[in-house]
């Protein structure tokens, strides 16, 4: 056994470090408070953040998914003026049509192999 009275004295700047256990208790106990507090806050912020970011994605999906029905609308409409404008009536009433001349010959036939088409009624000049 040790004698107290023999045993050596620690330095005084050793002795101030230590705390006694309860003390030591207290600062963790404070420490995972803070730590805890500070992590739920982040988490709760996150998830709040996170949350309010997908109204908004729907709102942007809503507003792309109406710009693409308009297209579509607007390419239907389209697509039937280009029906109308190729249709034969359409181009029987033209003015374009109406200002042009009728061919005097109905034969014609084409030259070579080619597609160019010469009227069979015309005198040739080559």
């Amino acid at each position: 056994m040790i004698d107290p009275l023999t045993r050596k004295v620690r330095p005084l700047s050793r002795r101030k470090d230590k705390k006694p256990l309860s003390e030591e208790v207290k600062s963790i106990y404070k420490l995972l408070t803070i730590t805890l507090t500070i992590l739920s806050v982040t988490v709760t912020f996150s998830y709040l953040y996170l949350n309010s970011l997908k109204p908004a994605k729907g709102y942007t999906l809503k507003q792309m998914q109406i710009d693409n029905e308009k297209l579509q609308s607007e390419s239907r409409d389209l697509e039937r003026e280009i029906i109308d404008a190729r249709s034969y009536i359409q181009l029987q009433n033209s003015d374009e049509l109406k200002g042009m001349e009728t061919a005097d010959g109905t034969e014609f036939s084409f030259v070579g192999d080619s597609n160019v088409a010469k009227n069979n009624n015309e005198q040739s000049t080559y």
